[in-house]
């Protein structure tokens, strides 16, 4: 699977404005492919320096989260991304809670199980923005940074977008750009291939 990425030459300011975004996709059911109860509409893009993702996300149920940085934000409701270079047994994860509490770790894995190092310094900025029916989530994730954490110099080449939603009266609900089918994120088959595109002349 591949996702066109549009590349930009100036940065900007992160503000939920959802319209400097033209490539959204929506994020399905990580289990059946199909679309979630409540839906999640998710773009990437990237500059020199940075990537860019948001996340417009419906949400009758907003649940709270805990507050510190890499705390377990996965317990509760959260968007997350993972970032990869083409060794997809590294990458990076990276989550923010509807409260902008951020979670970024550096995961390793083998054939038989996985580790996970939190990191200590934060390799992005967010935003999360109200709308009459959730909320929108805004990330500015800083390349080198990220590269840096993976100790590699290959560049990122794969991503995938998760949401864990937790519908009012419902069970809790998982979404992904490309589902993996299982009860976990955490599988490198179902990473995307990012495929960069120029942004349009204006």
């Amino acid at each position: 699977m591949t996702y066109r990425c549009i590349n930009i030459d100036e940065d900007f300011i992160i503000d939920g404005n959802i319209g400097k975004y033209s490539n959204m996709i929506g994020l399905l059911d990580n289990f059946t492919g199909k679309m979630p109860l409540q839906a999640t509409k998710f773009a990437l893009i990237r500059s020199k320096d940075y990537l860019y993702c948001i996340f417009a996300v419906q949400d009758n149920c907003i649940t709270e989260n805990r507050t510190g940085y890499n705390s377990k934000l996965y317990e509760g409701e959260v968007v997350e991304i993972f970032f990869a270079t083409g060794n997809r047994n590294r990458y990076i994860e990276l989550e923010v809670s509807p409260q902008n509490t951020r979670y970024c770790a550096k995961v390793k894995c083998n054939k038989k199980a996985k580790s996970i190092k939190l990191l200590e310094k934060c390799c992005f900025t967010s935003i999360v923005t109200g709308m009459p029916d959730g909320y929108v989530t805004e990330m500015k994730i800083n390349i080198k940074a990220a590269e840096n954490a993976l100790s590699t110099k290959l560049p990122i080449e794969y991503f995938n977008a998760y949401r864990i939603d937790r519908p009012k009266d419902k069970v809790w609900e998982l979404s992904a750009g490309n589902p993996t089918g299982k009860a976990t994120f955490h599988i490198k088959e179902s990473f995307i291939k990012i495929v960069n595109v120029r942004e349009a002349k204006r």
